[in-house]
This record gives structure tokens, sequence and C-alpha cells, in this order.
């Protein structure tokens, strides 16, 4: 019995969920808090390419670790071998109990706010 994961994604799956994973609903929530405070949509467009630079930093510092890690698990496994194997736990259970249930959530506020100036009372 092998204990290897079965690959059934391909580059176009992988990439769109790291696209769905990132930008989520956060460029339509936040765009017009953003353009309230800015001067002009250039000042936009920096704040945005700002965030992307951030946000491929943070991309990199993950492929460093998964070449480091060559495991399946993601950060489980990377807080696990880093640190000790109690705060990858904890961190698992925090992010499924937590962060996924709270983007949920945030992702149907948005959707409800967005969806609701369409729809007549």
């Amino acid at each position: 019995m092998s204990n290897q994961l079965p690959r059934t994604l391909n580059q176009f799956d992988a990439a769109m969920m790291i696209i769905g994973n990132m930008i989520g609903i956060g460029i339509f929530a936040t765009t017009g808090f953003y353009a309230q405070y800015l001067s002009s949509p250039l000042s936009l467009l920096l704040v945005w390419l700002l965030g992307g630079l951030y946000a491929f930093c943070g991309a990199l510092t993950y492929a460093e670790l998964a070449t480091r890690f060559p495991r399946a698990g993601g950060d489980y496994h990377f807080l696990k071998h880093a640190y000790h194997p109690l705060l990858g736990f904890l961190f698992g259970w925090s992010t499924f109990t937590v962060t996924y249930t709270g983007s949920a959530a945030a992702i149907a506020i948005g959707f409800a706010a967005y969806f609701s100036r369409i729809l007549p009372e």
C-alpha cells in the first residue's frame, strides 16, 4: 500500500484554488473603503500592487517550506517540524474551527450585502 497521495488536480485546478484563496471576496468588499481614503485611482492601484507584492513574498516563503519539507500537510507539517507537534495540532484545529468557518461567514455576509442591493425588499 502506497503512502503517497494520488495526484488528481492539474495545474489549472491548483491555480484556481490559489487565486480563490488569495482574492476571495476581499477585493470586492474593501475597494470602496480604500477608495474613500485614497486621493486618486493611481494610489489605489499602488496599494493593490503593494499588497500583491506582499502576498507574493508569502507565496515564495511557502514555496521554500514546501521544498524543504516535501510532504503533504501544509502548515501543520511545517509547524510540527519547525517548533513542536502540539503547535501544529493546535494550529490545524484552530484553522478548521475558526479560520475556515469565519471566512465562510465573511463571504456569506459579503454576498448578502451585494445581492441585497439587487433584490427588492
